[in-house]
């Protein structure tokens, strides 16, 4: 039964994230029902695998997801929809979870920054540099590094035993 939540729970992840990470890179928005639509699905997730504590360690990270990425916002790293892009993320996983998916994260934007820019030299035309297409889609690094990082840690992430 446990690798069955354990699936659910990746594929309403991956299919959530990947949801985001092609808004993101089509409109350059990922819209706010997106987002509670993710958080939402990912604290229930921890509440049916662990019940209030794993949902209180949801939250706890949903907390500290959404100060850091409002940091990252207003010093001019993320877009608005990037920081609750990031937040709702952080539903799907514990506070113990929040190092690594940061780095997870971090990585994958590193490598999406690589292509990016390869990209933007290679391309004849490029867009105006205050259109929206103008800029890096986060969204993309942050569905990416999420579900990498869930890959690595699934079962634990998603039903570890709390107590």
């Amino acid at each position: 039964m446990a690798m069955v939540f354990a699936a659910a729970w990746f594929g309403a992840l991956g299919i959530l994230a990947s949801a985001g990470a092609l808004l993101d890179v089509c409109t350059r928005k990922l819209p706010n029902i997106l987002c509670a639509i993710m958080l939402a699905t990912g604290l229930t997730f921890a509440f049916v695998g662990g019940g209030w504590p794993a949902l209180a360690l949801g939250l706890a990270h949903v907390a500290a997801a959404f100060l850091l990425g409002y940091l990252f916002y207003l010093v001019g790293t993320f877009g608005a929809g990037d920081a609750k892009f990031y937040t709702a993320t952080a539903g799907f996983f514990p506070l113990w979870d929040m190092l690594g998916l940061f780095v997870a994260i971090t990585g994958a934007g590193f490598l999406l920054l690589l292509v990016w820019v390869f990209m933007k030299r290679s391309l004849r035309t490029r867009p105006k540099d205050r259109s929206d297409f103008a800029k890096l889609p986060y969204g993309v690094a942050i569905a990416a590094g999420a579900i990498a990082f869930a890959a690595l840690r699934m079962p634990e992430s998603c039903c570890a035993p709390i107590g």
